[in-house]
């Protein structure tokens, strides 16, 4: 997969891509309640496999969003709500680019989504 991402990349002639010159990030949602999310946590059993999974809807929670490359970290962003595509344009035009664009490699970066479905939406891809 990395080395079919770094075909597509265009790069400047003489270039290089570095791991300081991709901006990774990802965000997670913390429910005041003290549920704990465990959306990317699996369980294997041989026998017995009733499993009894908690969920809590309409709980209130904080999301925070973390970039990061090699050497620098941008956040924690903390927002009390769920992360959707306007509030993740918002906070990209408001918080992260104003630093980034400070960075002296601005020309060079990748900025790295995660799979979150805000990240793809026409709004945030244009």
């Amino acid at each position: 997969m990395a080395t079919k991402m770094a075909g597509r990349l265009t790069v400047q002639e003489g270039a290089q891509i570095t791991a300081r010159c991709i901006l990774w990030s990802d965000e997670v949602a913390f429910h005041t309640g003290g549920f704990v999310s465990r959306h990317n946590c699996h369980y294997w059993v041989a026998q017995g496999s009733e499993v009894t999974v908690e969920k809590m809807q309409n709980c209130p929670k904080v999301t925070v969003w973390c970039g990061m490359t090699a050497i620098r970290v941008i956040g924690a962003y903390l927002l009390c709500d769920t992360m959707n595509a306007e509030r993740y344009l918002q906070m990209l035009e408001d918080y992260v680019w104003p630093i980034v664009f400070g960075w002296e490699n601005i020309d060079e970066l990748v900025f790295m989504h995660d799979g979150a479905p805000s990240h793809f939406a026409l709004s945030i891809c244009a």
